[in-house]
Formats: structure tokens, sequence, C-alpha cells
């Protein structure tokens, strides 16, 4: 079975980096000028390889007031990336790096290698995104908010070791995409896989035609589509004796015990002259929700749609409805929650540079009702 890759130690990812960046000094390489966004791009003298470094840095101020704590207020380093890619002899082969700095989160996270097949299939192979929910496949640099909904929270799968599979082509104007996955089902940081796979699929079709700079999975409107986009997308996910609560994430059960998850995701993204609306309903169903009494399994739904419009000096008004349903058999685990947001964003420099600050009022109903108010203000650098 295939490794993760979580072993590397913080000291040795510092070595690693440092040593790219380095290594076009020793090799004379070409260096390309450097704009907003498009990162360090070296390219070796006989053309037989090439690394772009994209650093992203995301600073956060947050202030949460609960009914059980006192009001708090904190400082934090929420994301620092270095997101590493280029090809190897052939331009057909490529790479991708990921690795996060964050104080309390340090590990590989992307480490993929992928070859084009032909201009419309692509086969990748490592550690990478799985391709379920869209929200998941909106990077962190182009979050419409200052983080992802509670829905993600609880059914989004993340990242896998395995191999993946992409396909695109016309139908006309419109475009479909279909994107599958074969992979280990214990996400990136369990270890290697002991029980099943996981197996997990999804389709994209665009019927007006594709979105200027891949809008369909960023969150705003910033390119200002001058004519409607709309993306329509479905994915399913299995994972075979899964291990964890939340099959790739989550607790662990004890005793090796396992049980089988299924996840069904509908979704879709519409903009236009700077409005964004992007919602997803998504439902889990397992054989066995309450395998281990004090880790049950999600087995229900939830549902966000969020939107936005991006005013003439840049600023975005955004609003955000989330929410979180367990079915029946496990209501007596776990609360009902509802999420309703308000954002402020400005894009400075697009998405290189921009502020933005959101309110989140939370209700969670049920053997557990309670509500919270967070504020929130982020900086985001990327280049």
């Amino acid at each position: 079975p295939i490794q993760p890759m979580n072993y590397v130690t913080p000291a040795l990812k510092m070595l690693m980096l440092i040593s790219w960046l380095l290594l076009p000094l020793a090799t004379n390489a070409q260096v390309t000028t450097p704009t907003l966004e498009s990162g360090l791009r070296f390219v070796s003298k006989d053309t037989t390889f090439s690394y772009r470094v994209n650093p992203v840095l995301q600073n956060q101020l947050i202030f949460t007031d609960t009914e059980a704590h006192s009001p708090e207020f904190l400082v934090k380093n929420r994301r620092t990336r270095f997101y590493v890619t280029g090809f190897v002899i052939d331009p057909r082969l490529t790479y991708k790096i990921q690795l996060r700095f964050e104080s309390n989160n340090q590990n590989l996270y992307d480490a993929a290698l992928k070859f084009q097949v032909n201009p419309k299939l692509s086969i990748w192979f490592g550690q990478e995104t799985l391709p379920a929910a869209r929200s998941q496949l909106v990077s962190l640099k182009y979050l419409q908010f200052v983080d992802r909904s509670i829905v993600h929270s609880i059914f989004d799968l993340q990242k896998d070791l395995g191999l993946w599979a992409f396909y695109k082509t016309k139908l006309g104007t419109s475009e479909l995409r279909i994107s599958s996955a074969l992979s280990n089902g214990e996400g990136i940081f369990r270890g290697a896989n002991t029980q099943g796979y996981s197996y997990t699929g999804r389709v994209d079709w665009l019927p007006l035609g594709t979105f200027i700079k891949g809008g369909d999975i960023k969150g705003s409107d910033v390119q200002r589509e001058p004519m409607p986009k709309l993306a329509l997308g479905v994915a399913y996910n299995f994972n075979d004796e899964a291990n964890a609560n939340r099959g790739q994430r989550g607790a662990v059960f004890p005793n090796e015990l396992t049980t089988d998850i299924s996840t069904l995701y509908l979704d879709g993204m519409f903009k236009y002259q700077g409005w964004s609306i992007m919602g997803e309903w998504i439902v889990r169903t397992t054989k066995d929700p309450i395998l281990e009494a004090e880790i049950p399994v999600f087995d229900g739904h939830g549902y966000s749609i969020q939107g936005g419009y991006l005013l003439d000096n840049n600023v975005e008004l955004a609003l955000r409805l989330a929410v979180t349903e367990p079915n029946i058999s496990i209501q007596d685990k776990m609360n009902t929650v509802e999420e309703y947001t308000f954002g402020l964003n400005k894009y400075i420099a697009q998405y290189s540079l921009k502020i933005q600050g959101d309110v989140s009022y939370r209700l969670s109903t049920g053997i557990e009702a309670s509500h919270s108010i967070q504020s929130r203000l982020q900086i985001t650098i990327n280049f």
C-alpha cells in the first residue's frame, strides 16, 4: 500500500524548501520575471526541468462569544503554505507539492505527479485532494469568506493517497469534466491502508462554457464574467471499511472496528458581472452510524448556499447559510447546527492581496442546545 508522507520533519521540509530556492544559483537556471500570483519560476538552461514557488500567508484576528465561556480574542496564523510545481524532462510530466507550516499543523500536504496523456486526459499519482465537494476544490487562496462552512467541516474528504484520472471534452459550447480516484481511504495522517479502499467519482457540466481563469472553483467573481456562466456538479464517494467516523478524517474507531460510509454531493456555481452564487447539498449514509457509542458517524445531510456582489471599488458584500442535520438514528448523539455569515471583502490586488472580514451566528439544537457569535478579520498574501 501507498505510505503517507507526513513523516517529513519541519526541519527537513525547511531544508527542502531552501534547496529549491537556491537550486537556480547552482544551475544557472533561467528565472522568469515574477508577477503577483505567478510566484517565482525557474527553468533549467537545457529546459529539462522547471519549478515554481508560490507562498501563501493568512493571518487572522478572531473574537468569539459563546454561552459556555467568556468572550475570547485570538490572533493566529491560520495558514502558511508553500506551493511548488513544475515539470521534469517532458512538459507533460509535472509535479505538485504543498508544504504546510502552521504552528499546530506542519506536514507535507500535497505530493503528486501528473502525466498529461493528451489534451483531454490526465493521470495523477500520489497525495492529492479528492474530487468530491466543490467547497474543497476551491483553494484556500480563493475563498469568498475567511474560511469554509460547517458543512465542509463535517462532510468533506479532503486529501488521500492513490490514483486520479481527469477527463474533459467539449459538447458544443459547453464542457463536460469527469474526475475519478482510487485511494487508500485513510486520509494522509493515519498510516497505510489497513482495510478497504475509497472510490470517488465526480462529473461537472459547464453548459454556458468555461469560466475566466477557472472561476468555477473560485469563490468570488473577481474577473467579472461578461456573460452568465454556470457550473453544475455531482460527486459520490464510497469508503469501504472505513476505520474513522468521517472516512478519510475524524476520530479512529477502537479495536480495529470499521464501517462502510457513502457520501453524495450535489453542487453548483453561477457568476455574472460581479455576482456569484455557490450552493452545495450533501448526504452521508452508513450501515452502522453508532458502531462505537463515543465516536458516532455523522449519518445525515447538510447544505450551504452563499453569494456575493463585487462593487466597482473591489469591495464585496457576501452572505452564507450553512446547515448540518443528523438523521433520526443519531439525533441523541449529534446536534442540528445552523450558521449564518455576513462577509465584507476588499480585493486590493485580486486574490494576491485581500482583506476579509466576516461575522457568524451559530445555533445548535438537539442534545446540547447553544449559540455563539464569532467575528474574524483575515489578511491574505499570495504571490
